[in-house]
C-alpha cells in the first residue's frame, strides 16, 4: 500500500491515507537524518516501532494490542522483538505470527491480526512518552557518532 524509495514515497490508491503516509513518511524521515552507516544498524523493530507509533494506524493501536493481550493471541515478547534486527527477520516474524493471513481471516469473517507491528508500536509508543523529540534525536545523534544502537537506546531511556 505504502513504500519510501530514497525520499520518495510512493502510495498505491489503498494507501492514501495520512496513517501510511506519516508511517512511511516516518521511515523517510528516519533515513535522512541517519548517516549510512546508523541506518544499516538500527534495528528493524525499532523503525517499524517508531512509524507504528507515529502514525496512530488503529491497526497497530494499543487497543488492538490489548485486543490481543485479551484474545490471547500469540505475539512476540519484548525480548523476541528486540531480536528483529534484519528486514527478514522482521518478515518471518510477521509469516510466523500470521500478520500475512488477514485477508483470509477478512474473508472468513474473523478480525485482522497484527501481532508484530502492534507489539514494535507498544514498545514504542510508552518510550517516546518517556523520552519524547529530544530522546529521539539524542538517539540518532548517538547512532550517528558510531555507537551501538543497545547502548543509545538504554542511554537515552535514561534521560532525565
Amino acid at each position: 500500500m505504502a513504500k519510501v524509495y530514497g525520499d520518495r514515497i510512493l502510495l498505491s490508491p489503498r494507501g492514501l491515507n495520512w496513517h501510511f503516509l506519516a508511517h512511511e513518511w516516518s521511515h523517510a524521515e528516519m533515513r535522512s537524518r541517519l548517516t549510512l552507516h546508523a541506518g544499516w544498524h538500527l534495528p528493524q523493530w525499532f523503525d517499524e516501532g517508531v512509524a507504528v507509533a507515529i502514525s496512530e494506524a488503529p491497526e497497530h493501536s494499543e487497543s488492538h494490542w490489548q485486543f490481543l493481550v485479551a484474545a490471547n493471541v500469540p505475539r512476540p515478547t519484548r525480548e523476541e522483538l528486540h531480536t528483529f534486527k534484519s528486514l527478514r527477520q522482521w518478515l518471518d516474524a510477521v509469516h510466523r505470527y500470521g500478520e500475512d493471513k488477514n485477508v483470509q481471516r477478512k474473508a472468513k469473517g474473523e478480525p485482522e491480526i497484527r501481532p508484530v507491528y502492534s507489539a514494535a508500536g507498544h514498545e514504542l509508543r510508552h518510550w517516546l512518552a518517556e523520552v519524547g523529540s529530544p530522546g529521539l534525536l539524542a538517539l540518532i545523534a548517538r547512532l550517528n557518532d558510531g555507537e551501538d544502537f543497545e547502548s543509545a537506546y538504554q542511554k537515552s531511556s535514561q534521560q532525565p
